[in-house]
């Protein structure tokens, strides 16, 4: 992906035990806090931190993920990092993994595509909003995926999204599909 992620953003580790994870989590706040005064250490960015280091991936391929925590705009969402195979067409994969999609909105980047879907495991569950960054990149797939369910929290993060595969939006009215 991006070596230089954009302001605000932090990598963190993911799938870890939920046991191990109250321990490491304020391992890290306390390293970080004392190497970056943006870092606040509350009993509630521990929970925040719990939360996105236990998450499962959003797709088996997920390589790393970020977590936009730092500064005044942090909104605590998570992003999965992933690298694919590239497919002919990148909006046949809104959804994947979830047997439940319905797509929102698509908006072209200046390399790819962005789309916004509502997500469900399956058709019996609560359904989130699920904003993917995607573009092609020498023969590999760089996919950002950032699950909410508060749109104004991922519309906050939509551009960085973008940053994070490499790619820029589209200025404002560029193609941007309902459905």
């Amino acid at each position: 992906m991006r070596e230089d992620l954009p302001f605000g953003w932090l990598a963190v580790p993911f799938s870890v035990d939920p046991s191990e994870a109250p321990a490491l989590a304020r391992a890290l706040l306390t390293s970080l806090a004392s190497a970056s005064p943006e870092v606040l250490h509350t009993p509630e960015a521990e929970e925040l931190m719990v939360s996105a280091i236990t998450r499962l991936p959003v797709r088996s391929e997920t390589q790393a993920r970020v977590w936009h925590v730092l500064g005044p705009d942090a909104t605590g969402l998570s992003a999965d990092l992933s690298v694919t195979d590239p497919i002919h067409d990148l909006e046949s994969d809104i959804g994947s993994p979830f047997e439940s999609v319905l797509l929102q909105r698509r908006f072209p980047t200046d390399t790819g595509v962005m789309t916004l879907a509502l997500v469900a495991p399956d058709v019996h569950a609560q359904p989130l909003l699920l904003l993917r960054a995607q573009r092609v990149l020498e023969g590999r797939r760089l996919i950002a995926d950032i699950l909410s369910d508060d749109p104004g929290l991922l519309g906050r993060v939509a551009g960085d999204a973008a940053a994070l595969v490499g790619a820029k939006l589209a200025e404002p009215g560029a193609n941007a599909d309902a459905s």
